[in-house]
């Protein structure tokens, strides 16, 4: 039987360099799917991130718009998208819109134990490095991206059903898919665009969110941040664009917020006042923080930090899935 999670609180944990860490319930069968709706959410989006797994994102309804550094896309409703292993990325909505949707992880070792046998070389191996399929935008226009949409759909299904003997109807549904993404990568060698960007691009931009992520409480400067990645502010500002769509101060103000947001979930700052949250986050102006805050959450600091302590949006945060799933028409 899988393990399941009922709880739709959802805090995006990462290291230094935007890596995700959250580990599998059951490591030796690292797959698990995440059910999301942004009205829930502490903030109306996903910050930039990356992960090792692979990972589907598939929109039950409203509209969700998916950045990478390649671009972004938007999916609409029973519309999903391939995120390949590795690649930068971020979610959000439109104009406050809300969103339902979810997200299915999973490490390639699922699929191929031996990542160096002739079946990993000849099927794997060719999807990890394909600039190509860096990510796909799924929809139901395309006979071939309408069946990876069903088989996904289906694993969902499989997931929260989760009766006796899941596990192998997913692998089942699993290699199906992987199966069509190979043939997606036969028919369409260069069907996904590619921005031009740089290793270089990525390298340094790389490097100058470690140093943000060490050092966002000092009081960092566009200097301080170009001169770690020893190019010019004009040079580290297109870096940042061309890779994330933001500049380097905007990114700063953003992963400051989101350690406010993280302090405050992790009780860190319960004792503290919103001036002494705001001075340990690297803001030297409270009133600065407070719009700042709001600007990316909706709310203010005062606000969020009661809402985390009333036990109405505790109950706010818990999902049933029942009517969901065990109405399969409820799919379509």
């Amino acid at each position: 039987m899988l393990y399941q999670n009922n709880n739709n609180s959802y805090t995006l944990k990462t290291n230094d360099n935007l890596q995700t860490i959250r580990p599998f319930p059951d490591p030796s069968f690292p797959f698990i799917i995440t059910h999301l709706n942004m009205a829930q959410l502490s903030i109306p989006y996903i910050p930039w991130h990356w992960h090792d797994e692979f990972e589907f994102v598939w929109v039950k309804s409203g509209s969700l718009t998916v950045g990478t550094s390649d671009g972004s896309f938007t999916l609409q409703p029973d519309d999903c998208a391939f995120l390949n292993s590795g690649i930068l990325h971020m979610l959000k909505t439109q104009c406050d819109e809300d969103c339902d949707f979810f997200s299915v992880r999973f490490y390639g070792k699922l699929l191929f134990s031996d990542n160096t046998s002739s079946i990993a070389t000849q099927y794997m191996h060719p999807l990890l490095v394909s600039p190509e399929l860096r990510y796909i935008h799924l929809s139901a226009e395309n006979p071939l991206k309408s069946r990876m949409i069903q088989l996904m759909k289906q694993i969902i299904q499989i997931y929260y059903m989760n009766q006796h003997g899941s596990e192998l109807m997913i692998l089942s549904k699993l290699y199906a898919l992987w199966s069509e993404l190979n043939e997606y990568l036969q028919q369409y060698p260069s069907a996904s665009p590619v921005s031009g960007l740089t290793i270089s691009d990525h390298d340094r931009v790389t490097a100058a969110i470690h140093y943000i992520a060490e050092h966002y409480a000092d009081p960092l400067t566009l200097d301080d941040i170009a001169n770690t990645i020893h190019v010019s502010k004009s040079e580290c500002c297109r870096c940042f664009k061309r890779v994330v769509s933001l500049s380097p101060i905007e990114f700063l103000i953003q992963y400051r917020v989101m350690e406010a947001i993280r302090k405050m979930q992790a009780k860190e700052a319960v004792a503290k006042s919103i001036s002494q949250l705001s001075a340990s986050v690297g803001f030297n102006n409270t009133s600065y923080f407070n719009k700042q805050f709001k600007r990316h959450t909706n709310c203010t600091p005062l606000e969020y930090r009661k809402k985390l302590l009333s036990e109405s949006q505790n109950a706010k945060l818990d999902k049933d899935f029942s009517d969901f799933f065990t109405n399969p028409t409820n799919m379509n």
